[in-house]
């Protein structure tokens, strides 16, 4: 009896082997998917932002462990050995821009702020906002990757959460006008011209010339005739 069970034991370890090997793990399964969970927070106060909206886009897919750029983006120039750095980030969004790659997902905010993807496949994803909070600014563009590793070599993770980073809205300041200055005011009529000094006459007329000119020559003529008639006499 003791060998029958014996027997039925060892068949049913080795039948749970053989289905342990044939049914592949959560984390190995080709067509696992996942979820993206983002939270604005305002680097301002630390608190949740509402009313946002964001969109992501497929930038590489994921297999083996191994990230390779999508065809679209194949002539792009992407390094996705620095794909958590700003520089890539916005490089993969003008790319993205660009070349119309189209939206893999979208999605708004619920009533706490929070943004959730479902069903996101694997691979390497940009997170572009699409709809700014009233009086805030937009996050810069980040990617994200699904599933994300805790550590090197670690587990591979299928929830990822971020937090996209924005701030209050600053209003350009108008410079207020400063005090006690006047403004000129304009004048309505032209300022009249300075009188000029009253002027001797003296050589600035000329009718007494011809007048002294004809008694001067009466006066010689009168002295002339009285010379010739004084010199008849003697």
């Amino acid at each position: 009896m003791k060998t029958i069970q014996k027997k039925i034991m060892a068949m049913l370890m080795m039948a749970m082997l053989v289905l342990m090997g044939v049914c592949p793990s959560p984390a190995s399964a080709v067509n696992e998917v996942g979820r993206v969970l983002l939270t604005p927070i305002c680097m301002n106060d630390g608190k949740t932002v509402k009313g946002t909206a964001f969109a992501i886009y497929r930038v590489a897919d994921f297999n083996a462990g191994k990230f390779t750029v999508v065809d679209a983006l194949k002539e792009a120039g992407i390094d996705l050995s620095q794909w958590q750095t700003e520089k890539q980030a916005n490089k993969m969004a003008a790319e993205v821009k660009r070349r119309h790659v189209p939206v893999a997902a979208q999605a708004t905010a619920q009533a706490n702020g929070m943004v959730v993807f479902d069903g996101v496949s694997k691979g390497l994803y940009l997170v572009v906002q699409t709809k700014t909070a009233q009086g805030m600014t937009s996050a810069l563009p980040f990617a994200v990757s699904m599933p994300m590793q805790t550590q090197a070599g670690g587990e591979w993770r299928y929830e990822v959460s971020a937090q996209p980073k924005v701030e209050i809205e600053q209003k350009p300041q108008v410079p207020s006008k400063p005090e006690g200055l006047l403004k000129p005011s304009t004048p309505t009529t032209p300022p009249a011209k300075p009188s000029l000094p009253d002027l001797f006459q003296t050589g600035q007329l000329f009718w007494p010339i011809p007048l002294l000119v004809v008694g001067g020559c009466v006066a010689i003529g009168c002295g002339w005739h009285l010379y010739r008639h004084n010199k008849r006499k003697r």
